[in-house]
């Protein structure tokens, strides 16, 4: 269990240097819960190589940058070995490029409640990544769509699942705490 910190500031943004906040690489059954993760150097949160069964929840993550090119999220949860991880009730915003991306075959986890706005890419952004839900979380503000899901992530041949979501004035506000 991963709770309660400030994590900010790790790595350097210069190509090479850049880190995570927080990273788990290789977990199952693990928490990430009630930390702030700003400033980093790359994600806020990262799970990535057989990230399994894990809780990522009650986290605030912003302002993370790489700042040499648009690559820093709030939360990123990377890789087909990655899956069944529920990313919950967590905040994240102004975030160099997507609140929350799940990216190169993750799969099977459960993005809920979560409130993400004011990023320079998306709200929450699947790409190639099948067969996850995604349910009631808010998406406001966000430089390009709210809720995005392209490659093998579209709905009907992923067995996406995209519920209840309020997604509202993505794709027109500017990007915001980008220092």
């Amino acid at each position: 269990t991963i709770s309660n910190n400030h994590v900010s500031y790790s790595g350097k943004t210069v190509s090479g240097f850049t880190r995570a906040g927080i990273y788990l690489s290789s977990t199952t059954n693990s928490s990430i819960i009630n930390n702030i993760v700003d400033h980093n150097s790359q994600d806020g949160i990262r799970l990535t190589t057989g990230a399994v069964n894990n809780v990522v929840s009650n986290n605030i993550s912003f302002a993370n940058a790489e700042k040499w090119q648009r690559n820093a999220t709030g939360i990123q949860v990377y890789g087909s070995s990655s899956y069944n991880n529920y990313i919950t009730y967590n905040t994240t915003y102004a975030n160099e490029d997507s609140g929350l991306q799940f990216y190169n075959m993750t799969h099977n986890n459960f993005v809920i409640g979560n409130l993400t706005y004011g990023n320079g890419d998306h709200g929450i952004d699947f790409v190639n990544s099948p067969n996850n839900t995604v349910i009631s979380n808010t998406v406001q503000g966000n430089h390009t769509a709210g809720i995005n899901l392209e490659g093998s992530a579209t709905p009907g041949s992923s067995g996406a699942k995209v519920i209840n979501n309020i997604s509202v004035d993505n794709g027109i506000a500017p990007i915001t705490g980008q220092k």
